[in-house]
């Protein structure tokens, strides 16, 4: 089922997935960015086709470490299906300080890119600040629909 995505306002609010734990959302609030928290709406170990949605039907611009959510099929799909937009910190084993200020750094261009690109979405952000878009719309709904004839198949 595919949903009508909200519209991104000027100034997003964004909801940090699980692994990045508290102290990656308390950093980009202090930093003055609008951040909801997995942990203040979820016990641990929901499962991604249930948080993502949950965030899209509020209008918040997904933010994770968790590189695997644009590899594996359900995760793929749970985006696609709902048309979120989704950005991964693409660098693993950095400590939550860098994670943030990568974050905070990249803060206008995943503004910019949330508001500018059709959804669904998944983009890259790296320990730089630079953002990269990786998935588009296009991509994840030909990963939707394979993911729905596997499923068929199956």
């Amino acid at each position: 089922m595919t949903t009508t995505p909200p519209n991104v306002p000027e100034t997003p609010t964004f909801f940090t997935d699980e692994c990045l734990g508290r102290l990656v959302p308390h950093a980009l609030k202090a930093a003055g960015l609008s951040v909801e928290m997995y942990a203040d709406w979820f016990d641990p170990g929901v499962p991604d086709t249930e948080w993502i949605p949950f965030a899209h039907e509020r209008g918040w611009v997904i933010l994770t470490k968790d590189a695997m959510i644009g590899r594996r099929p359900n995760g793929q799909a749970a985006i696609a299906q709902v048309e979120a937009r989704v950005f991964i910190f693409a660098s693993s084993g950095v400590a939550h300080t860098f994670i943030s200020a990568a974050f905070i750094q990249a803060h206008p261009k995943m503004v910019e890119l949330a508001t500018a690109t059709a959804p669904p979405f998944i983009a890259k952000v790296y320990k730089s600040g630079e953002v990269k878009l990786w998935k588009d719309s296009s991509a994840l709904r030909d990963i939707v629909s394979k993911y729905a004839d596997d499923q068929e198949t199956s």
